[in-house]
């Protein structure tokens, strides 16, 4: 009997832990505007006009788009639990004197990206070997467009 307590009063404490590892935000993966910070261990900077590199994922739509300090880019993504995935990625082709050095390091870090977390109002996106390859501060999407 006591052994069967024990095993009942452990589950429920792993059960609470894992609801609250899942809470660490409040913050939606989708619908929110990801201000990048650092991408590949580079960290981000405005570049053109002053406008800082950043993605929305598109809730329900499984589309993604933002700036990468030189160009706008848009594709698609795919979310299954802590797993994600870009795919049919592509960008406008502006030259620019600034930013083209963190547009590589960012479209490679969403081609690298496997896994995501959220932590408070940030994203971090990390490849298959759990290195972080990029990392971004929420604000809010709303009327925020970058197409």
């Amino acid at each position: 009997m006591r052994s069967l307590m024990s095993a009942v009063c452990l589950a429920g404490m792993v059960l609470f832990a894992g609801s609250v590892i899942a809470q660490e935000s409040d913050i939606a993966l989708t619908g929110t505007y990801w201000k990048l910070m650092e991408s590949n261990g580079m960290e981000a900077n405005r570049a053109v006009n002053d406008r800082e590199p950043h993605m929305i994922l598109e809730p329900g739509q499984n589309r993604v788009h933002g700036f990468t300090g030189c160009n706008r880019f848009f594709g698609g993504y795919q979310v299954d639990g802590d797993r994600i995935g870009f795919s049919r990625m592509g960008a406008t082709r502006m030259a620019c004197l600034h930013g083209m050095e963190q547009e590589g390091f960012f479209l490679a870090a969403l081609e690298q990206a496997a896994k995501w977390q959220l932590k408070g109002d940030a994203l971090f996106l990390y490849d298959t070997e759990g290195k972080r390859v990029a990392r971004f501060k929420a604000r809010k999407a709303s009327g925020v467009s970058a197409r």
